[in-house]
């Protein structure tokens, strides 16, 4: 199941193009994209109506020099935990 099957949505984006939503985040197609601004630093949260389990997570950036992705269970979007941090 992809993301954009799933029960799942795009609660928040730093920024938005009407050509290419931040709701393309879901989407598996490399054809299909968000386009950013280009202001730093741009941010997104994917909220899920329940928890699920990851196996695979895959991104596909152009000039992204740092990434952090981060976790939490609470129903409000606080209390986040780093689960990974790349950097250039």
């Amino acid at each position: 199941m992809t993301l954009a099957e799933s029960n799942v949505f795009i609660s928040m984006s730093s920024s938005a193009d009407q050509d290419y939503p931040p709701s393309n985040i879901l989407d598996p197609s490399d054809n299909v994209f968000w386009m950013t601004t280009g202001l730093y630093p741009q941010e997104f949260i994917i909220t899920f109506k329940e928890p699920i389990e990851f196996r695979q997570i895959r991104f596909v950036t152009t000039n992204v020099k740092r990434f952090v992705m981060f976790t939490t269970s609470n129903t409000e979007p606080r209390n986040f935990d780093t689960i990974l941090e790349k950097s250039n």
